[in-house]
């Protein structure tokens, strides 16, 4: 946390609990709170995996459909298409994606509540 504010006045007299702000008088007035979180750089791979699903959601918006580059069978009569992988044609990260990024990051989710 690198600044707390009630309605734009600093506030130096509160803590930190269970990952809440503590403060004996209380929050009277808007809280406005400013801290840093994440990486300090975001990793290569990151940033290649979010290219990439842009990449695959420009070529879908441009084609007025997801594209996937793995057709597994395609059929004219009656159209039909079948992809190797699924999830391939669309936005959502692919189950082999989604098992990389929990082996690297962990699987943990966090949450910020408004009171």
């Amino acid at each position: 946390m690198s600044a707390v504010a009630i309605d734009g006045d600093p506030v130096q007299d509160y803590t930190l609990r269970s990952g809440a702000l503590v403060r004996d008088a209380g929050w009277h007035g808007a809280v406005e709170v400013t801290f840093t979180h994440g990486l300090p750089t975001v990793p290569a791979d990151i940033v290649d995996l979010v290219c990439r699903l842009t990449i695959l959601a420009l070529d879908g918006y441009r084609s007025g459909a997801p594209v996937s580059r793995s057709v597994a069978s395609e059929r004219i009569g009656d159209y039909s298409v079948t992809y190797a992988d699924p999830e391939a044609a669309t936005m959502a990260l692919t189950s082999v994606q989604r098992a990389r990024l929990a082996a690297r990051f962990g699987s943990s989710v966090a949450t910020a509540v408004a009171r």
